[in-house]
Formats: C-alpha cells, structure tokens, sequence
C-alpha cells in the first residue's frame, strides 16, 4: 500500500515539474511576443498600403524569429521531459549534436538580424551551408 502512494506521489511531482515547465517556457514567449516583435515593424506604416511591400522590412526577420521561438521551444520541452525520466532523443548529447544545435540557432538569429545589421549575412550563408553540408554527410 505504501508503495503506490509513494509511486501516486512521484507521478504527480512529474506532472507538476513537466506543467510548470510547460507553463515557464509559455510566459517566455508571451513576453517575447509582445516585446521583440514590434520592434520588426518599426519604420513601416500600418495599415499597409495597397502597392507596399513590407517583406524585406519586417515579414523575413518575423518569420525567422517565429521558427526561432518553435526551436527553442521543442529544444525547452525535450529538456523539461528529459529531466523528469522522459527521453525523446532531441537533446543533444555529443558533441557533433551540440554543434549542429548551435549552427542552426546561428542560423536563426543572424536570419533574423541581419536586416538590421548586413555584415551578418555572411554568418547567415556560412550556417547555412554548414546546415546543408551536416545534411548530406
């Protein structure tokens, strides 16, 4: 009898760190949300107008900062259910994992900047090249 209450409790304890991970990793993309992105639509009248174009001004950096948050997301939920007992296989574990990892955060980030910044177009086509090159071998 004790020994089901004891494994009723672990299970909820799960639960609760799997939920409150889940719900952290939430509030940090609401607050993202509401403070990154207008920043991407500074400078650009809204509502656009009929013949504006506002796809190199706020729609690419928008979209690399969405597929931005999702990555980091599926990374920050593996790494929740990775430390209560559940191993999905996402989480980096050597070195080479840890490496792609980062060329493709790289990749987002100065996809996302460098419209603001042009010098990291070349970190840009570098990641992406070595995203491609990891790809194929």
């Amino acid at each position: 009898m004790l020994k089901n209450a004891w494994l009723g409790y672990h299970i909820k304890k799960t639960h609760s760190i799997v939920i409150l991970g889940v719900l952290g990793i939430l509030c940090l993309d609401s607050v993202l949300e509401i403070k990154v992105l207008p920043l991407f639509y500074t400078g650009i009248s809204t509502p656009f107008k009929a013949t504006f174009n506002p796809i190199g001004g706020a729609l690419l950096p928008a979209t690399f900062f969405h597929v931005l948050l999702i990555a980091a997301n599926v990374f920050g939920f593996a790494y929740v259910l990775q430390k209560v007992g559940f191993d999905l296989g996402l989480t980096p574990k050597t070195r080479n994992d840890w490496l792609e990892v980062t060329v493709i955060f790289t990749f987002l980030i100065s996809g996302m900047a460098m419209w603001y910044l042009p010098i990291l177009f070349l970190a840009f086509l570098i990641s992406g090249l070595l995203v491609v090159a990891v790809q194929l071998s």
